[in-house]
């Protein structure tokens, strides 16, 4: 091999490298952003479980509204109907001893 021949060898090897280091530059670049979109999806993950545990927790909480209100309109229903059982009972037993 010539003088000429390996200078030129060397120059395309230089080259060859040269071109080799911006693409692992690239590769090294794209990892991070990889990286950083991993980790913004994990806190996203996250961030939708926290989300989804506050909503069953305000839904038995709204559950639990609904049930007390239910049952209080129940107990003076209930109430109401045995006070007006009662006194239609009562008045007719007086009406029933008066006779």
């Amino acid at each position: 091999m010539t003088d000429e021949e390996i200078a030129v060898t060397l120059t395309r090897h230089e080259q060859y490298m040269k071109s080799t280091a911006h693409r692992v530059d690239d590769l090294e670049e794209q990892q991070k952003e990889t990286r950083a979109l991993v980790r913004s999806v994990d806190k996203l993950a996250q961030s939708m479980e926290t989300m989804v545990k506050e909503q069953e927790r305000q839904g038995k909480q709204i559950d639990a509204l609904e049930n007390s209100r239910s049952d209080t309109f129940r107990y003076w229903l209930r109430t109401i109907l045995t006070a007006a059982a009662t006194g239609i009972i009562g008045y007719a037993l007086a009406a029933f001893l008066q006779k």
